[in-house]
């Protein structure tokens, strides 16, 4: 049976979203605001009064506004153009990849947490929405995505994410779906050989699993 969904995850697994939070940092620190400051205030920025992860850097700046030695607009044009670029922080090999299963006809799904407005923004100056069959964006959590989604159980669905902890979740709760995680080099190997999934450190080796996989399914 060939593959019926790839669900992906956008940030930290196609997208190198600390390196898009430095560079905030450095384009804020020009506008007056210290670097220890940016990053001492980004847990109140991202969880606000909610405790709800959902972050923005344009309220981040609100919260930054007293250490600006800039007009306000200047500090949100700073962000804006980090967002523009973000096509320069997708993680190396990942517009190939998502070539490639586009070429394998893989139908992709491309899950994305937190706002709306501003992961939209993300997306679209990536430059891979169209590599996408459905693009899902939700605050929600990995096992309530999947309620979100409606998948099938007797489709064949992977799930490439680098959150090892919550694919064990969604895996015991949803055997039909596997997992494939992106290792992340803070992680000790043994916790993944411990879990049994297919585990790639690049999208090269995940790419050649997954041709494999679906070129021998027809």
């Amino acid at each position: 049976m060939p593959i019926n969904n790839l669900l992906i995850d956008f940030d930290h697994t196609l997208l190198n979203t600390p390196q898009i939070k430095y560079e905030w940092a450095a384009a804020l620190e020009k506008c007056g605001v210290p670097e220890q400051i940016f990053w001492r205030t980004y847990p109140l920025a991202r969880y606000g009064e909610t405790g709800k992860a959902s972050y923005n850097p344009r309220r981040h700046v609100e919260f930054l506004k007293v250490n600006l030695n800039c007009p306000m607009e200047e500090a949100m044009e700073a962000i804006e153009s980090v967002i523009k670029r973000t096509g320069e922080f997708l993680f190396p090999g990942a517009k190939t990849f998502l070539s490639r299963m586009m070429s394998l006809n893989v139908p992709l799904t491309l899950i994305m947490h937190g706002e709306k407005e501003y992961q939209q923004e993300k997306v679209e100056n990536s430059g891979i929405a169209d590599y996408f069959t459905t693009l899902h964006y939700s605050d929600k959590d990995r096992l309530e995505i999947v309620k979100e989604l409606k998948l099938d159980p007797s489709h064949k669905i992977f799930w490439l994410s680098h959150k090892l902890e919550d694919m064990v979740k969604v895996k015991k709760t949803y055997p039909f779906i596997t997992p494939i995680i992106k290792r992340r080099s803070d992680v000790p190997l043994v916790h993944y050989r411990e879990t049994g999934f297919l585990n790639f450190e690049n999208f090269d080796e995940m790419q050649d699993y997954l041709t494999i996989i679906q070129a021998t399914s027809y």
